[in-house]
């Protein structure tokens, strides 16, 4: 990976002098044309036209914009001195000197100044040196933010490893506590064993394609509807997403099966077949299946599968965990919400048609569920408060 040498530029002052002996010259030039032809109206004149009006004095010229400042020195200067004769970058050592630095201006000038393929191993480098403490501290200031989401966008380009898969979703866990369980892909030994039975394969967020996402869709609710609380709704929920939402949009875009006896409670390692609408009308993009991976009285998360038998519905078009639960706040509202965190099918990583489909659909699928949820609790007698709906996504590397 060659790093140009910057070894020749003209310095910043020389560039200055140069541009205002021009200028200069120009000038003479302009003077001296004006002299010979008798000109009375030149722009550079002060004298009165034949009007007997004075023209407008000469534009002023701006000042040159230095090309280098202190950052930028400092970047080259150390790249220059992890480059070899033959212009080969240690993209280690650079990674683990702007870590060890903590200086944001340092580190996103050095990114600006490298070409493409190095940003991301220099990003790699130095988020990689940093402690769970370091990158907990950063994230507390929006100048660290701005800096551990460049990183990320560094290397969520191009091909992204399986080694900046983990440092990217360690970064948000750390950075976004709330999302922190649906970034770990563990399943219990229940899970396992129900994977192995019915012939699926869990989706790791590591193994999809594209850049992580991050959502979540919420409403709010005042009053429940009379003899209903919060954990009897969630469990509803979990039963059948479709019945507790309500919402004909929704149910075009996923209508949830869950298999075996839809009377029984549901538990870890229950499966749910998904036929998915187009977000545009007609057929989906591709069918899916969930797996139930844990549930808890104030939220329960899905799981996506590829699902291997010969009459399943094969891999799904997003690898990761949604989380459906509830909040009670400080006034005594309940806030019911649903967030994931997860990445395309690998399939899908670099087609942008579809990745805009896939996102748009996501969108609008979760969009219409909280707002079918409100719905259904105004139906049952309960009260939503007004203009509560929230929706908020996030991709690594963006703001």
């Amino acid at each position: 990976m060659r790093v140009e040498t910057r070894n020749n530029q003209t310095s910043n002052q020389d560039r200055v002098e140069l541009s205002t002996e021009a200028q200069q010259r120009l000038e003479e030039d302009e003077l001296a044309r004006a002299s010979r032809n008798g000109s009375s109206n030149s722009a550079l004149s002060s004298q009165p036209n034949g009007n007997g009006s004075t023209p407008p004095p000469p534009v002023p010229q701006p000042h040159p914009t230095p090309v280098s400042d202190e950052n930028t020195r400092r970047s080259d200067q150390l790249i220059a001195s992890n480059t070899t004769w033959y212009g080969n970058l240690d993209e280690d050592q650079v990674g683990r000197t702007l870590a060890q630095s903590r200086d944001h201006a340092l580190t996103n000038r050095t990114l600006d100044r490298l070409d493409w393929q190095d940003r991301d191993d220099v990003s790699y480098a130095a988020a990689s040196s940093m402690d769970d403490n370091q990158l907990r501290e950063m994230a507390q200031t929006p100048q660290g933010r701005q800096t551990l989401r460049r990183l990320s966008q560094e290397m969520n380009g191009g091909v992204v490893t399986d080694d900046e898969s983990r440092q990217i979703q360690r970064m948000a866990a750390l950075t976004n506590p709330e999302h922190a369980r649906m970034l770990d892909d563990t399943v219990s030994p229940d899970v396992q064993r129900s994977l192995e039975a019915n012939n699926l394969t869990q989706q790791r967020i590591q193994d999809g394609g594209g850049t992580l996402n991050m959502d979540e869709y919420s409403v709010t609710v005042d009053r429940m509807p009379p003899g209903v609380t919060p954990e009897q709704f969630l469990d509803r929920m979990a039963r059948n997403p479709n019945a507790v939402a309500n919402n004909g949009t929704f149910d075009t875009m996923a209508t949830f099966e869950r298999r075996g006896d839809p009377n029984r409670d549901p538990r870890p390692g229950d499966v749910y077949d998904i036929n998915m609408g187009n977000p545009w009308g007609g057929e989906g993009l591709d069918n899916g299946t969930v797996i139930l991976r844990d549930r808890r009285p104030d939220r329960f998360t899905l799981s996506t599968v590829t699902d291997n038998n010969f009459t399943g519905e094969g891999e799904h078009p997003i690898y990761g965990n949604r989380e459906f639960g509830y909040r009670t706040n400080e006034d005594g509202s309940v806030t019911f919400y649903t967030r994931a965190a997860d990445r395309r099918t690998d399939g899908y990583g670099n087609i942008p048609g579809v990745n805009t489909g896939v996102e748009y659909g996501q969108d609008r699928t979760w969009r219409n569920f909280v707002q079918g949820v409100g719905d259904e609790i105004n139906r049952e007698g309960g009260q939503t408060r007004p203009n509560s709906i929230t929706a908020q996504s996030w991709r690594a590397g963006e703001n």
